[in-house]
């Protein structure tokens, strides 16, 4: 079941294959965010039952996606389902993506709400007399960049949000090897089994034939009974076991588990038995880690995202200028312009920027836990 790798030569395998899955998901951002498999307009908990009950691994959707990922001719050929497709199932039907994929929407929305200039508002004056007639407006001007640093801090929401999709997508696939690990260990276990089950039934037989011919006692033909039967009870045992994982897999790719009867899976990526002790003491280990987790990557977004937001607060005590410019007749012709500002004498934003501080001190210190938590994990 197992093949025997020399440690050195793993180490550079594992290596091409982190740098592979690393551009594997990456490159198919893009795809990511621009699929669906879900129609909006119309929701009710009865038609995403029978939505859900009618997936499966032939769907045109997939197809096409799974195709435009692999290409024509690598998806054409491959028949049994490796982690690979499997992989691309996952974030084509789980709802994990829709949600990452709807907060980044939103986000991305976030910018041009950030980068919105204030409307004016129009007034119609009143006067003293009938013959008073009065019009004026209100023009908001922001000073101290303000609009500046808000757009920057939605570019880095989005940018977090951009980060939860592709970390979404490492999780989903993590949570989608391990399941196909689950089925590929029963499987091998059941296979056993199954045979050691087979050998004892063969056994029974000749000692029940020896046992007609009087060449056997009882007690000899119980116990092997007893054995036959307990292998047979394993066997029972493993079969449930076996189909609980392939639910479970199915769980973790978002489709019933009758889907799973229709295609081959291929777990030869899980024949080898590598020895990373090794790796572990790696410093490009340790560098890559930091620099291509994607969940680092979103902490670091995060921070960004809170410094900016400090900055915002930190503008917000200059107070920005209101312009009135206004136009009243009253026997004759008068034009005005009243500017008008807020007194900062009660407070300067303290309040807001002491907040701002705090978020942005919580974000550095959830980046540095997550870092230190890497650095760890690969000692």
């Amino acid at each position: 079941m197992y093949k025997s790798y020399n440690t050195l030569e793993y180490i550079k395998q594992v290596r091409r294959r982190t740098r592979y899955n690393a551009a594997f998901i990456l490159l198919i951002f893009p795809l990511l965010c621009g699929c669906t498999n879900s129609d909006h307009s119309n929701i009710s908990p009865e038609s995403d039952v029978q939505k859900f009950s009618s997936r499966q691994f032939t769907d045109a959707g997939l197809q096409e996606f799974i195709t435009k990922v692999l290409g024509p001719n690598v998806s054409s050929q491959e028949n049994a389902w490796g982690i690979t497709r499997l992989t691309l199932a996952t974030l084509y039907f789980h709802p994990d993506i829709l949600v990452a994929k709807a907060e980044l929407e939103t986000a991305r929305a976030g910018i041009k709400t950030a980068g919105q200039l204030p409307n004016p508002s129009f007034t119609v004056l009143g006067g003293p007399s009938a013959h008073y007639v009065g019009y004026g407006a209100s023009i908001l001007i922001e000073f101290f960049g303000r609009r500046y640093h808000r757009i920057k801090e939605a570019r880095y929401r989005a940018a977090v949000a951009q980060w939860e999709v592709i970390n979404t997508a490492w999780k989903l696939r993590s949570d989608t090897r391990s399941a196909l690990l689950g089925v590929w260990a029963v499987s091998g276990r059941l296979k056993l089994v199954e045979e050691t089950a087979a050998a004892k039934r063969e056994l029974f037989t000749l000692e029940q034939a020896r046992f007609d011919q009087g060449r056997a006692s009882a007690l000899e033909i119980s116990q092997v009974r007893t054995e036959m039967i307990h292998a047979e009870l394993s066997v029972s045992d493993l079969r449930r076991e076996y189909a609980v994982r392939k639910a479970a897999l199915a769980g973790a790719i978002g489709v019933p588990a009758e889907a799973l009867d229709s295609i081959a899976l291929d777990t030869k990526a899980f024949d080898v038995c590598p020895d990373l002790m090794e790796y572990r003491d790696s410093q490009d280990m340790r560098y890559q880690a930091v620099m291509q987790r994607a969940d680092l990557r979103e902490l670091l977004a995060s921070y960004d995202a809170a410094r900016q937001a400090l900055r915002v607060e930190v503008s917000r005590r200059y107070p920005d200028v209101t312009i009135s410019p206004a136009y009243n007749w009253d026997i004759s012709n008068r034009f005005e312009v009243n500017p008008s500002l807020q007194i900062p004498i009660f407070n300067q934003n303290e309040g807001p920027i002491a907040e701002a501080v705090g978020q942005e001190h919580e974000a550095a210190a959830r980046l540095r836990r997550a870092e230190n938590t890497v650095f760890n994990t690969n000692r």
